[in-house]
């Protein structure tokens, strides 16, 4: 296992590159040298893993009709490419390479949990390195990661776990889970008396021994009470107060399935939502992921209160869970991210899959075409919240380089003014394979072909 690390870049990082310059046809979600927002033609520079400059050029376009040509010179002169900020996956669990390869068919949620006992032990470093892999190659360079303890011992494997996303050079909020009244997958009742006062200090006193062991800025570590239905109220209300005293982050599943929506309701019919405020497991420092089952009155309590939503649009149609309530999380002002889940469709970690069916969902919704801008940067503002102290820096001059570069050859006629926005032709075209380098924390983790 790694040991605790101190640099300001990930571990196991390698010889990789730490300097860049390109002349980019369009920028999504970053600034330019004097701090406004830019989206056509730039040039970019990174020296010693820090964006130098990102200045806009004017007097060329993509198609070639130009009165100047646009600047030249260093690694990959970037003509037909586009620059996005890394990903954020707000919500994940790290299953390696897929449930299909482990046998593992999609099913209803509560019958899909009870066969994960027939999946094949194995470690974090496959599962969470494999995942993180995975998800780099689309350009996820950040992830919420829920771990799934593989044996009793959740010290270990949370650490591993943190070992696994540091070796594969990404990002990652580690989420150490806290589950005492996962007997009935059904939901606990409320008298459910779940762990003494004592062991749930060793388990606090665990966290935070691995918390300090990985002092990273890579890493962030936040408490994981897995829902509400299988934690005693006991332990909630005191993850809530741990969790404000000291400043932690809470992730909690909240109301993926109908199953779990009838048992809020027939458990706390003065209203779930409204009892984890209560209890402080409610508010800006909390994120709740999945929520097809959330109602209206609810959503305008969580964005009163200032909680995030971590949507996972692929994940819930394959747990037949639902729809996430898309429009609803717009109109009312609900700080939405997205997640992957570790299901997204294909098992393939594409975030820009994953990306398009949200807008789709969003859109079938409204009946409205979702701005892809909007979308894009309400995606990642959502995850950096959640993500938390590792969050990345918006690209701008004196950042750490945390960007996509993604190939939009056979595209570039369409960057005109007055016609698409790069952030709309990303979002149509993008793809793992053009996905040509992903820059994470100032080290360029992804570097392929163009092709």
């Amino acid at each position: 296992m790694a040991g605790p690390v101190t640099t300001n870049v990930p571990s196991g990082a390698g010889l990789r590159a730490r300097a860049g310059r390109w002349a980019l046809d369009g920028a999504v979600g970053c600034l330019d040298n004097s701090g406004r927002p830019v989206t056509g033609p730039v040039e970019v520079v990174v020296e010693n893993g820090v964006i130098k400059s990102i200045t806009p050029v004017v007097g060329w376009s993509p198609t070639g009709i130009q009165s100047g040509a646009p600047p030249s010179g260093g690694s990959g002169q970037g003509e037909g490419l586009v620059l996005v900020p890394t990903f954020a996956n707000g919500h994940d669990h790290g299953r390696g390479g897929g449930n299909v390869a482990a046998g593992i068919a999609d099913g209803p949620l509560e019958e899909w949990i009870a066969s994960l006992k027939d999946a094949p032990r194995t470690s974090q470093e496959e599962l969470v390195g494999d995942a993180c892999a995975l998800m780099l190659a689309s350009g996820v360079g950040s992830s919420v990661i829920c771990v799934n303890p593989q044996s009793s011992d959740t010290r270990s494997e949370v650490s591993a776990a943190a070992a696994a996303v540091l070796g594969k050079g990404a990002r990652a909020a580690i989420v150490y889970p806290f589950a005492d009244a996962f007997g009935d997958v059904d939901g606990r009742v409320r008298d459910e008396p779940g762990w003494s006062d004592e062991e749930l200090a060793r388990r606090l006193d665990d966290f935070e021994q691995v918390a300090h062991e990985y002092d990273d800025p890579c890493l962030d570590f936040q408490l994981g009470p897995v829902g509400p239905q299988w934690v005693s109220e006991s332990t909630l209300a005191a993850i809530g107060e741990y969790a404000l005293r000291t400043q932690r982050r809470i992730h909690m599943h909240l109301l993926e399935s109908r199953a779990q929506r009838r048992w809020a309701d027939a458990t706390y019919p003065e209203g779930i939502v409204g009892f984890l405020e209560k209890i402080g497991c409610a508010g800006p420092h909390v994120a709740f992921a999945h929520g097809t089952q959330l109602r209206d009155d609810e959503l305008v309590a969580l964005a009163a209160l200032g909680s995030t939503v971590i949507v996972n649009t692929s994940s819930n149609m394959r747990l037949c869970s639902g729809i996430p309530p898309l429009a609803a999380l717009h109109d009312c002002g609900v700080a939405f991210g997205a997640g992957l889940d570790g299901l997204a469709l294909g098992d393939l970690g594409d975030y820009w899959q994953e990306l398009r069916m949200l807008r789709g969902v969003l859109q079938a919704q409204t009946g409205r075409v979702a701005d892809a801008d909007m979308l894009f940067e309400r995606l990642y503002s959502s995850g950096v919240t959640a993500l938390g102290r590792c969050a990345p820096t918006r690209p701008e001059p004196g950042a750490l380089a945390d960007f996509l570069l993604v190939n939009v050859d056979g595209y570039r006629h369409l960057l005109q003014p007055g016609r698409w926005s790069a952030a709309e032709v990303a979002i149509a075209v993008g793809t793992p394979a053009r996905t040509v380098e992903v820059w994470v924390a100032g080290e360029c983790v992804k570097s392929g072909s163009r092709s």
